[in-house]
C-alpha cells in the first residue's frame, strides 16, 4: 500500500523553493527607520508637507537622495499603489526611479526638521510608513511653467513636444492599463539622459482601491485633446489600445505557457 502521508501535497503556506515561479518576483524593498539617514528638505514650499527630501540607505547600505511621501492613512491604499506602481512600471518598460522602497519614518525625528501634517501629527505611533523613490535626475514639465523668463511659453512648448513623443503613447498605455487616475505633468519627469519618466503611481487601480476621494480625473488623452489636433488624438487614443490589449495577449500567453510547462514538469 502506498504511503498515503508521504504522496500528501505540502500546505498551503509551505514555499518549495525549488518550483518554478511564473510571476513577479518581490521587488520592493522594506526598510526600517534606521535607513532614514538626513533630512534635506522639501520639494516645495517650507510648509506642512506629506513629502520630503532625505538621505535613504537602501538595503544594501548605499545612500540615495529620495522623495519621502509619508502615508500615515492606513485605510489609504496610498503604500500599495506606489509599490505596486513602481513595479508594474519596470516591467512595462516605463524609465521610473532608479530605486524604490517602503520605509518607517520616525515621527519625532521628522518633526524637529519640519511642520508635520494633521494627519501625520494625529498618527498613533512613533514610526509613520512612507514611501520613499530615488531623485531622477531631471525636471517635471509642470517645472517649465514656473521659469523666471516666458514660462508659460516655455510649458507650452515642453508640454507639446511630450504628447508628441513615442513616450506619451506609453504613458496613455500604462496608466489606462493600471487606471491611473490622475497623470499630471508635474510627475513626468523629462530625463536628463534623454526621453521621460514616470513617478507617482498613487492613484492608480483608483475605481477599485480608492472607494472614494477628491482626486480629479487627469488623463494623458484629456492632455491630448488640448495640445495636438483631432488627427494626432485619435493616434494616441488608437495606441493606447492596441498596446493595452497587446499586454492583454502577452500576458494570456505567458499564463498559458506557464500552465503548460507545469502540467509537463508534474506528468
Amino acid at each position: 500500500m502506498p504511503d498515503t502521508q508521504s504522496a500528501a501535497p505540502p500546505p498551503a503556506t509551505a514555499i518549495e523553493t525549488s518550483a518554478p515561479v511564473h510571476a513577479f518576483p518581490v521587488e520592493v524593498p522594506m526598510l526600517d527607520a534606521s535607513a532614514w539617514r538626513e533630512y534635506r528638505g522639501q520639494p516645495g514650499k517650507a510648509t506642512a508637507n506629506s513629502t520630503h527630501i532625505a538621505v535613504v540607505a537602501d538595503d544594501a547600505g548605499v545612500e540615495r537622495i529620495c522623495f519621502v511621501k509619508l502615508a500615515p492613512r492606513l485605510d489609504k491604499p496610498t503604500l500599495l499603489c506606489e509599490a505596486l506602481g513602481w513595479v508594474l512600471a519596470g516591467h512595462a518598460g516605463l524609465r521610473r526611479s532608479e530605486f524604490g522602497a517602503i520605509i518607517l519614518v520616525n515621527k519625532a525625528r521628522l518633526a524637529k526638521s519640519q511642520p508635520l501634517t494633521l494627519e501625520c501629527a494625529a498618527f498613533q505611533g512613533d514610526f509613520i510608513p512612507a514611501w520613499c523613490s530615488e531623485a531622477i535626475p531631471g525636471n517635471s514639465v509642470l517645472s517649465h511653467a514656473k521659469s523666471p523668463s516666458r514660462p508659460g511659453m516655455q510649458f507650452i512648448t515642453e508640454h507639446k513636444t511630450f504628447m508628441n513623443s513615442n513616450d506619451a503613447r506609453k504613458f496613455a498605455a500604462f496608466d489606462q492599463w493600471t487606471g491611473l487616475r490622475d497623470r499630471n505633468m508635474g510627475n513626468v519627469i523629462r530625463h536628463k539622459a534623454g526621453g521621460y519618466a514616470s513617478i507617482d503611481h498613487e492613484t492608480m487601480l483608483h475605481d477599485i482601491l480608492w472607494v472614494s476621494s477628491d482626486f480629479n480625473h487627469n488623463c494623458l488623452v484629456k492632455h491630448a485633446e488640448k495640445t495636438l489636433d483631432h488627427k494626432r488624438v485619435a493616434t494616441t487614443e488608437l495606441a493606447a489600445r492596441d498596446s493595452v490589449q497587446r499586454s492583454r495577449r502577452q500576458g494570456m500567453r505567458r499564463f498559458s505557457g506557464s500552465l503548460t510547462r507545469d502540467a509537463h514538469s508534474q506528468s
